[in-house]
């Protein structure tokens, strides 16, 4: 069963969550007031839209069951084998290995997310809906984001956006809905070990 944090831990990444609420507002109304951004610092905004705008879910979901926003059916994956080509063709391999390398080097993390036995499968679901919501929201809002970039004339920024959000963003989502195929197949083989 997943683990959320203490009281007063959920209540500081509530607050958290507000924080940047209102940093990214304060972004968006500095940057679409001003005219002329230098390119390092339209780099920058780029970096720092998704940073602001992706902590928003980050601290949400993993404190508040956020991810029940969205329906059951959303989660259910309908087409594994399309769904692990497309991942296939996006390089979504290099994404894991990467994620493994870095953020999720960690043994003990790792096992916080999946602890490799078959009653920790349903912890393992749980923790893929809350980090594939976590990052879908913040893809579709970043897209917005990024295209109004564009319109407004700022361009390297909007593409900044958009490059760090398909990276950070959308890549996580197809992850954790492969993680989820994979779950499903293990479950229906356990069901069948089961029943013989």
């Amino acid at each position: 069963m997943y683990q959320y944090p203490t009281t007063p831990k959920r209540v500081f990444f509530f607050l958290m969550s507000l924080f940047l609420i209102a940093q990214s507002y304060k972004l968006c109304k500095i940057t679409f007031n001003i005219e002329q951004i230098s390119l390092p610092l339209q780099v920058l905004g780029g970096f720092i839209f998704n940073l602001f705008v992706t902590g928003i879910f980050a601290f949400a979901v993993f404190s508040w069951p956020a991810e029940r926003l969205l329906p059951e059916s959303y989660y259910r994956i309908r087409q594994p084998k399309k769904l692990n080509t497309f991942g296939e063709s996006i390089g979504i391999e290099w994404f894991r290995k990467f994620l493994l390398a870095t953020v999720w080097k960690d043994k003990e993390k790792q096992k916080g997310f999946f602890d490799g036995t078959i009653a920790g499968l349903d912890n393992l679901d749980v923790n893929t809906k809350k980090s594939e919501f976590g990052h879908l929201i913040p893809f579709f809002l970043l897209t917005g984001i990024s295209i109004l970039l564009c319109f407004s004339g700022k361009w390297v920024m909007g593409i900044v956006t958009m490059i760090v959000n398909e990276i950070f963003n959308f890549y996580p989502v197809i992850l954790q809905r492969m993680h989820r195929a994979r779950t499903s197949r293990m479950r229906v083989l356990l069901e069948k070990r089961r029943r013989i």
